[in-house]
Formats: C-alpha cells, structure tokens, sequence
C-alpha cells in the first residue's frame, strides 16, 4: 500500500522488515504474497533469500518428509 500511495519512506520501511522477517520456515509463503502483490522488488529479495539458503530449506523440507514418513510407517 505504501508504494501505491507513494510514501516512499514507509515504503522503504516495508523492505527493510519484509527482509528483516525472511526465515528459511517463511520465504516461501513470503515469495508467493510479494508475487501475488505485484512486488517484483520483494519478490526478487524472497528469490535470492530462498537460494542463499537453499541448503537449510532443503534439510528443513527433508526433516519434515522423514516425520511425516516415520508417521505413516508406525500407522501401518
């Protein structure tokens, strides 16, 4: 809302949090509403996050595979 009001102070204000707030367990979500918000700057910001960090995205996803994998098994 900030960019389309042209304040371009809060605007700045916005990045700085919406990049301060970047976690391996958010960018996704984060990288969808910057696309979904017409954000290219964000979602530009979310993209290199994402691939500066793709190595713990990938344990984290591959925890998170194992446990649901383990949970399966101990139904059956």
């Amino acid at each position: 809302m900030a960019d389309q009001f042209q304040a371009s102070g809060l605007y700045a204000h916005c990045v700085v949090q919406f990049v301060g707030g970047l976690q391996v367990s958010s960018v996704v979500v984060r990288l969808l509403q910057a696309r979904d918000s017409g954000l290219a700057e964000l979602e530009e910001v979310a993209m290199g996050y994402l691939k500066a960090n793709v190595m713990a995205f990938q344990v984290r996803l591959f925890a998170r595979l194992e446990s649901h994998t383990e949970r399966c098994i101990i139904c059956l």
